[in-house]
């Protein structure tokens, strides 16, 4: 069997982190390749650390060469020496924010490397340009971790740890609208899936440029409604009035949309999101990319 080697800096679990470990099941899955995952000397291996469910597909060195790399993020300096030992070996590149086009970023750089780039959203495939095509995938969701739900004791929940001032400022603005939970820190992912459960409406406070943002789609997930400001990667699946509301970011626009809410569509609301999510099931995306890998070599040869 074929091997595909992921490498990761694991400092702890946080998104891009989950999007990489959701591939790295799709390879699992597949029937023509196995995965396998070497952690650089400085990961984390605690409880927070997916890959230790697989102690036998974590390598502590790599002697043999793979039949492909999956990259993501930062991952081409922690692996650079393999790389450029390896000049000819597929490379699958994961871009999953706009950080990739900032000149400024180191993560622009990579784009001169030979890959087949995976973008998340179409708002990133649009402007991605590298030596190789680039296919869109968008996120996925596994369904099975969210469920209905009847006891919602939280009015508003604020998840605002990438904008930890303007969320504390929206929940002093809105602490007479009923019951008000604000989460300004990042919090283990069973505790944030609880709160979304809980909650009968949700505003998130994305980067202003997101190459998905899939906590928006979580919450639609969780049948919280959903209040997100346009951040580029958002845009196929929070639809104004329709999946969810979509103020202006700013705090009085989203003040605004809060205090309307009463006068919303509420069920139709949710019920237009709930299809939405359907179409993120992780199968979808699993079956999107098994596709890709079974074209993986001739895809290369046209490089």
């Amino acid at each position: 069997m074929k091997t595909v080697l992921f490498y990761r800096n694991f400092q702890g679990l946080t998104g891009g982190h989950l999007k990489v470990w959701d591939y790295f099941n799709h390879v699992l899955a597949s029937r023509d390749y196995s995965p396998y995952i070497y952690l650089s000397p400085q990961s984390k291996r605690d409880r927070t650390n997916p890959w230790l469910v697989y102690p036998e597909r974590i390598l502590t060195q790599v002697e043999r060469s793979p039949d492909a790399l999956f990259l993501a993020g930062l991952d081409w300096q922690g692996i650079s020496d393999l790389f450029i030992t390896w000049p000819e070996i597929p490379v699958l590149n994961l871009i999953q924010g706009f950080r990739h086009i900032d000149p400024h970023h180191p993560c622009s750089g990579f784009l001169q490397y030979p890959a087949i780039r995976i973008c998340v959203s179409e708002a990133l495939k649009q402007v991605v340009k590298g030596k190789g095509p680039v296919v869109l995938i968008p996120n996925g969701l596994d369904l099975q971790q969210f469920t209905a739900s009847a006891n919602r004791d939280i009015d508003l929940l604020i998840v605002a740890y990438k904008q930890p001032r303007l969320g504390v400022a929206l929940g002093d603005r809105l602490k007479s609208y009923g019951r008000v939970q604000v989460l300004d820190q990042v919090i283990s992912r069973p505790e944030f899936l609880n709160y979304l459960h809980r909650s009968v409406a949700t505003v998130f406070l994305p980067l202003p440029q997101e190459g998905f943002y899939l906590p928006a789609l979580e919450g639609m997930a969780a049948g919280t409604l959903v209040i997100c400001p346009d951040c580029l990667g958002n845009r196929s699946f929070c639809l104004d009035g329709i999946t969810c509301i979509t103020p202006a970011y700013n705090l009085e626009a989203i003040c605004k949309a809060v205090i309307q809410i009463p006068q919303l569509p509420l069920g139709q609301i949710l019920a237009a999101a709930k299809q939405m999510v359907a179409k993120h099931d992780l199968m979808t995306e699993r079956q999107t990319f098994t596709g890709l890998l079974a074209d993986l070599e001739q895809l290369w040869k046209q490089l």
